[in-house]
């Protein structure tokens, strides 16, 4: 109901009415740079040193150089969060990614990136092997639930879907909403919900086409892959903004969104996750 007033008010009731079938809980994450010594082993956190599993293999590219770790999040945290139960309740879920070249699905280099799920047990905090070049700064993170609807350019809703001013309606609301407490400035990291994107195109359908290419058509809800009706079963694993000077995509200005599929979440195939870049 909080929602459907607050988008009201902006114009867009009636964009409320025709997408609340698609609202979706989002967990924003505010990250808080905080040594890693007062970090519990196990907690979420951004950079530092990985707490891993004795029997953790880390993710290298085909050619051998390691992935860098991006962060790691205690499931048993974010559950209080998660209001649509779509994440498991325990364990550990650990990214990581090539930051420099910073490859996504367009470049179908699926060596780039990694997700990796530990469901439970004991964890020790340990650096890598001797040839990662290196670790970003270590931030423990605060959690937010927050109800979205689909926000512009997402693939959700098509444009030529928009009526009267919902278009520059959504300009606005996108730029409020996607951040913490409303400020268009402030970073939008966050888990689930619904994905901000920078550019003006969506990445819900890329993913759907990169998907099909990779595992096959099998529970893909439409024939056509250009249905926007598939881009509701592709889930914001997690969308990481640019922020501190060790954590910049693009100057700044650019997002890295982790992808998955419905189906593949329900699953715990975590290796199935995709990645998409944008840069403004």
């Amino acid at each position: 109901e909080e929602l459907k007033k607050a988008l009201t008010q902006r114009g867009l009731g009636e964009y409320f009415e025709r997408t609340k079938h698609l609202v979706r809980n989002a967990i924003h994450i505010e990250p808080i740079r905080t040594p890693s010594d007062q970090i519990p082993v196990g907690a979420s956190k951004f950079g530092g040193h990985p707490d891993l599993p004795e029997d953790f293999v880390w993710p290298r590219r085909e050619e051998g150089q390691p992935l860098l770790f991006l962060c790691q999040l205690s499931l048993a945290e974010l559950a209080p969060y998660d209001r649509d139960g779509l994440l498991p309740t325990e364990g550990i879920l650990y990214f990581f990614y090539d930051v420099g070249p910073m490859p996504d699905i367009s470049w179908m280099e699926l060596d780039g990136w990694a997700v990796r799920y530990h469901a439970g047990g004991a964890v020790t905090r340990r650096p890598g092997p001797e040839d990662v070049p290196g670790y970003f700064a270590t931030a423990k993170l605060e959690y937010t639930a927050k109800p979205e609807v689909p926000f512009l350019f997402c693939d959700l809703v098509p444009r030529e879907s928009l009526q009267g001013n919902e278009f520059w309606d959504l300009w606005d609301w996108n730029n409020q909403h996607a951040s913490k407490d409303g400020d268009p400035s402030d970073i939008s990291t966050k888990l689930l919900g619904h994905a901000c994107p920078v550019q003006t195109y969506g990445m819900e359908l890329e993913c759907e086409k990169a998907h099909r290419k990779l595992y096959g058509t099998a529970g893909c809800r439409w024939e056509d892959p250009k249905d926007h009706r598939n881009a509701e079963r592709w889930v914001n694993l997690l969308q990481l903004d640019s922020w501190e000077k060790s954590w910049i995509w693009d100057n700044g200005y650019g997002r890295v969104y982790f992808w998955i599929e419905e189906e593949d979440l329900k699953h715990r195939r975590f290796d199935r996750v995709l990645v998409v870049t944008q840069y403004s």
